[in-house]
Order: C-alpha cells, then sequence, then structure tokens
C-alpha cells in the first residue's frame, strides 16, 4: 500500500507501472485529499481517495478508482478491473437499480488462506444478511445462462455439489463473504464456480422489474 498524505496529482501522458513480478491487484494507493490523473495517464493500482478521483481525458487505469466522499469523473477513459491469478471472471451481470454488478476476491485463492473472501459491488445497499442476498458456489458452470426471477443464472444449480452462503451489503453496495481455505494438500486444484444474487426494488426504472439482480460469474482454482 502507498499512503498519500494530501493530494495526488500525475501529469499529463505519464506512466505507473508494477515490475518485478508484481500485480496490479495488490497495489493500493490510499489519498488523503483528492486525486487527479493528467490526461493520456497510464495508471495501475487500486486508488482509493477520501475525496474526489479526476481521470483526465483518454486516461488507462488497471485496477479500481473509489472516492470516499465526493465524485468519481471521467473523461473517455478506461478502467479495467483486475483480478489475482487463478481466478477468472465470466458471463454477464444482471444489473440492478444502480447498474450491473461486479464479482471478485480480496487475495488469491490458496491453500491455508483464512483471509480469503469474495466480494460483490453495486449490489442493492443495505441489505441484511439474510434472504435477500446469497452467493451461490457451485462445481460446474453454465456456459449459456438459465434464467431464475428475471436474473441471468451462469453457475450450475442442478449440480449435487453446490450450495448458497447468505450475503448482507452495506450502505454502499459492497458485499464481502468470507471463505476461508484449509490448508488440505487434496483440496489443491479444486474449480469452484460463484455468483451473488439479490433481492431489491422493481421501481423505479432502471431496477428491474422482478426486484432480482445477479453479479457476473466467477470460476476460482484453489492454488498449492
Amino acid at each position: 500500500m502507498i499512503q498519500i498524505g494530501s493530494a495526488l496529482t500525475t501529469a499529463a501522458a505519464s506512466a505507473v507501472q508494477v515490475i518485478n513480478g508484481g500485480q496490479p491487484y495488490f497495489v493500493f494507493w490510499q489519498v488523503g485529499s483528492s486525486a487527479t490523473l493528467g490526461a493520456g495517464t497510464t495508471f495501475v493500482g487500486n486508488l482509493i481517495a477520501l475525496a474526489s478521483v479526476t481521470l483526465g481525458a483518454g486516461s488507462n487505469i488497471t485496477g479500481r478508482v473509489l472516492a470516499r466522499t465526493a465524485a468519481v469523473t471521467m473523461d473517455s477513459d478506461v478502467v479495467t478491473l483486475t483480478l489475482p491469478a487463478a481466478a477468472s471472471p465470466y458471463g454477464t451481470s444482471t444489473p440492478g437499480c444502480a447498474g450491473p454488478l461486479a464479482i471478485g476476491t480480496t487475495s488469491v485463492p490458496q491453500l491455508g488462506n483464512a483471509a480469503f473472501a469474495i466480494t460483490c459491488n453495486n449490489a442493492p445497499p443495505n441489505v441484511p444478511a439474510g434472504p435477500g442476498g446469497v452467493l451461490v458456489i457451485s462445481a460446474a458452470a453454465l456456459a449459456t445462462p438459465v434464467s431464475i426471477a428475471g436474473a441471468n443464472a451462469w453457475v450450475d444449480g442442478s449440480q449435487l455439489a453446490h450450495f448458497p452462503v447468505i450475503a448482507g451489503s452495506n450502505a454502499a453496495g459492497a458485499a464481502v463473504v468470507p471463505l476461508p481455505i484449509p490448508n488440505n494438500s487434496a483440496i489443491a486444484g479444486l474449480q469452484l464456480f460463484l455468483q451473488f444474487f439479490w433481492a431489491g426494488p422493481s421501481s423505479p426504472p432502471p431496477c428491474p422489474p422482478s426486484g432480482v439482480s445477479a453479479s457476473n460469474a466467477l470460476a476460482i482454482t484453489v492454488q498449492a
């Protein structure tokens, strides 16, 4: 983590890179006020600003951009969400009132990783952990989605080896479901497929008419 006490500003056409085998997913920029990236900046890492974030025209960010108390302003920019090794997103989201939902992880799915968790962004806000939110985990994926209450399911719920985990969201529509991975060599190479489903408002538009939204899906392979 790179902590900056005040503002972060990059010049136009500047570049921030990760070297020596580092992964953008694990680089965090914590900015004490606002962040401003000059036009055409190439930036790597997860940018978290206390106030606002302004992306200059034509900037290219590999990571995430988050502003805690003010706006994120974009102008013909590209933001590419990255995931750690052994975690691959697939399928598409069934959008909720705030748009598409994105599934992710907090770290690498590795043997002995007690802190491993699955995340969801842009879910309906303030959903208590219970029937309103569920993370479905399955041993098989679906190449073609199946509609469930108007939401596209990309994980195979017909498999005997599948189970739901209740989920809740905070005021920002973010959810974190802990899935600690035991240090058991027998599960190395295990592949799982995961997807979030949420019950939320059915109006006003663009809320889904059924009130049910879903993230895209995620395939993970447990690493030795």
